[in-house]
């Protein structure tokens, strides 16, 4: 494995460390399964970007923009002709997604 792979593995396992940190959760991509399981119920693959791709990034600042104060910006992502509840990608803070996780875990 080259330095670049070996640097981009290790910067990897870091953000999957810190992602289980940060949500109370185990980091089992170590054992090549999922990266994170937080709160018994969600099952995280970890990805870490120098930079997010443009479409993606414009579309968070919209949604920051147009969020009042008091919301949380939300990008929901769908693929054209395909089932929405079954295929749509909902994009969130992290910060929201931990309290959403507290919620959950009184049902």
């Amino acid at each position: 494995m080259s330095s670049l792979q070996t640097r981009n593995r290790r910067r990897g396992k870091n953000n999957q460390r810190e992602v289980a940190r940060l949500l109370g959760g185990v980091n089992l991509g170590i054992l090549g399964k999922v990266d994170v399981v937080a709160g018994n119920k969600f099952y995280i693959e970890c990805k870490e970007l120098k930079d997010f791709p443009k479409w993606l990034e414009k579309a968070w600042n919209q949604a920051v923009s147009h969020c009042p104060e008091w919301g949380v910006p939300v990008v929901q992502i769908h693929r054209l002709g395909a089932n929405h509840l079954a295929s749509d990608l909902v994009i969130l803070p992290l910060w929201w997604f931990k309290k959403m996780m507290g919620v959950m875990k009184d049902e």
